[in-house]
């Protein structure tokens, strides 16, 4: 992931608080009468905490369920399952996820190009695979500050979700490789749920006819 900007606007809401989360000598939180400093996680972990959350509110409004990777050994960090209704019995569909995030400037034209280490690329596009796998790639603001932003009516987070789907996709040699995610590949509910529909029918999660 990129690096990211600790927060230039941080500094002007909040002059108390020093980059490194500590309180400036002299300094006190605005309307407090004591200092509230933001935490020390990094913000890479920050980013890919973020991006994590954002995946699982889709799938949580989709009324699915998922399951976390802790260690990225088989190049999936959630597995997805959807229970439905079939007539008096149920479907299931599994779908797992590869998660990337970025901070950079990758659009280009319709698409995203996101460059992958050749590994994760080779288990994205294996069709050795019973389970489905899509790569989804959360791009966020350069600036920490205009991640999130929320009222009392929402919370806004910034800026999108989307997805491709690799498998067949031919092999390189090279030791990282650009993917090309289509900008109208939205990662939103209506998606997940066509995704699951077409794993559950044992159909292509992409007409590449």
């Amino acid at each position: 992931m990129s690096t990211i900007t600790t927060g230039r606007r941080w500094h002007a809401r909040y002059p108390a608080l020093m980059g490194d989360g500590q309180v400036a000598p002299g300094g006190q939180a605005e309307g407090s009468s004591a200092a509230a400093p933001v935490g020390t996680l990094s913000i890479r972990s920050a980013q890919e905490a973020l991006s994590r959350a954002y995946v699982q509110a889709v799938i949580s409004v989709a009324r699915c369920t998922f399951s976390q990777q802790n260690i990225d050994v088989h190049g999936v960090d959630l597995e997805i399952e959807q229970q439905v209704v079939s007539g008096d019995d149920y479907e299931y569909g599994y779908l797992d996820v590869q998660l990337k995030s970025s901070a950079q400037d990758l659009i280009y034209g319709d698409q995203i190009h996101f460059r992958l280490e050749r590994d994760h690329y080779d288990k994205l596009r294996t069709r050795r695979c019973t389970v489905p796998r899509i790569l989804v790639v959360v791009l966020v603001p350069h600036d920490i500050d205009d991640w999130i932003s929320q009222s009392n009516d929402q919370l806004v987070v910034k800026k999108c979700a989307h997805w491709a789907w690799l498998q067949g996709a031919p092999k390189k040699d090279q030791g990282s490789v650009t993917v090309h995610v289509p900008l109208k590949n939205v990662f939103d509910v209506p998606a997940l749920c066509m995704l699951l529909k077409r794993v559950r029918r044992a159909e292509p999660l992409v007409d590449r006819s």
